[in-house]
């Protein structure tokens, strides 16, 4: 019930609805067993039925960062503390049907907190981090997938604090975890998950260190428009890492990673611009000065560096051109890389000429 003097719920009262007779359930000070020793709750509130209808888990006042939630024996009334909380779900259906997701307030080991999204079992006890926001709950309810950049945000918290070895195992399950739920969803075609499955392949984390399975992740992702895809196809045509190298496909790759935004993929092409015979491309001061612009703009500091040397070797009729093209409506005009003639020799050797 609401209580209008205090403005908020107070109690717990439960309706028969054969014949409307009103009991109540749980006042509106409790006390449970937390920790060994009888704490007082105080206005339960945001009730809801487990799936099998013997509990009622509820809300009540507690720390001042977050509520509590517990769980009420509908039978015996009696009450167990099952996690902080500051706003819960019930899972309706699929493999975690019944356990819970909750809004948990933490707190960062070096300092500082975050508020999340856990998959919580009846007893409390973590299952997985389901996301930040309420969209992440909204996925996991109709999918059932989890936000596996959660997950990986947490590896890379313990793999920092990999001074001890319990921080790094930790890790290395998070990003294991990470791993499963990014294959899922690339699996389903999400290009954010293919990239990020890519790139955990490429570093060694959560799974065995596979270069030529990075490079299937990152070439579907990229195939869809991802910048930072693209730009790890550069680099490993550029290295030979997973696929033999290719200055054709480097420089492709580059120019739209470039394309897409990337200011470290739009200074390395300026770079290549300006110097010619870099990157399969021919000197060009306009392309040179308009890739370096549009890194610079984006607060690039080498790009910058770069870009104001350079605007004092050119003439003012190249610098005005390069001005016009760097605007951003003229980006798909700089992002069409030269043509290239090749010339192939054995089976590992390509000469590549530009046309």
């Amino acid at each position: 019930k609401y209580n209008e003097e205090i403005g908020d719920e107070t109690e717990i009262w439960i309706t028969d609805i054969v014949d409307n007779n009103l009991t109540l359930f749980l006042p509106s000070e409790i006390n449970v067993n937390y920790d060994g020793k009888i704490t007082s709750f105080y206005s339960p509130r945001s009730p809801i039925f487990s799936l099998d209808g013997n509990f009622i888990y509820f809300e009540a006042g507690h720390w001042a960062t977050s509520s509590a939630l517990h769980a009420a024996n509908i039978t015996t009334k009696e009450i167990q503390f099952v996690s902080p909380s500051n706003g819960f779900w019930i899972v309706p259906q699929g493999e975690y049907a019944g356990n819970l997701i909750v809004r948990k307030h933490k707190y960062f080991s070096a300092g500082g907190s975050y508020d999340a999204y856990w998959l919580i079992n009846s007893k409390g006890e973590e299952i997985n981090p389901v996301g930040a926001d309420e969209q992440s709950v909204e996925t996991f309810i109709n999918t059932g997938l989890v936000n596996a950049k959660v997950q990986l945000q947490l590896g890379l918290m313990y793999y920092e604090g990999k001074d001890s070895p319990e921080a790094l195992t930790k890790a290395f399950e998070w990003f294991q975890k990470a791993a499963l739920q990014f294959e899922k969803s690339a699996l389903l075609g999400d290009v954010e998950s293919q990239f990020e499955l890519g790139r955990l392949y490429w570093l060694g984390r959560g799974v065995a260190k596979d270069s030529i399975r990075a490079f299937e992740w990152f070439e579907k992702a990229a195939n869809q428009g991802h910048g930072e895809a693209q730009y790890h196809l550069f680099m490993m045509y550029h290295d030979g890492d997973g696929v033999p190298k290719n200055l054709a496909k480097e420089s492709e790759f580059l120019h739209k990673a470039a394309a897409s935004g990337m200011s470290q993929a739009q200074y390395l092409l300026g770079l290549a611009y300006s110097m010619g015979n870099r990157g399969g491309v021919n000197k060009d001061k306009t392309r040179a000065y308009a890739w370096l612009n549009l890194a610079a703009v984006q607060g690039d500091k080498n790009a910058r560096e770069q870009r104001d040397d350079f605007e004092k070797q050119i003439t003012k009729q190249e610098l005005t051109e390069a001005q016009q093209l760097s605007s951003y409506q003229f980006t798909g005009i700089l992002a069409n890389p030269p043509s290239f003639d090749f010339e192939v020799t054995g089976t590992d050797n390509t000469y590549i000429t530009e046309a």
